[in-house]
């Protein structure tokens, strides 16, 4: 589920749909707090900020 989420997160991004994005990565460190990967999406947020 989660790379599957963040797949998607990427995707949107680079189809330039970053509101999409911003809201799927927002999600996923909603649900999973605790995932090892969860500093990429912090590092993808901010580059979408």
């Amino acid at each position: 589920y989660f790379p599957a989420r963040y797949k998607l997160a990427l995707c949107l991004k680079e189809s330039g749909n970053s509101a999409a994005a911003r809201q799927e990565l927002e999600k996923l460190q909603k649900d999973h707090p605790k995932s090892p990967v969860r500093a990429r999406v912090e590092a993808l947020l901010k580059e979408l900020s």
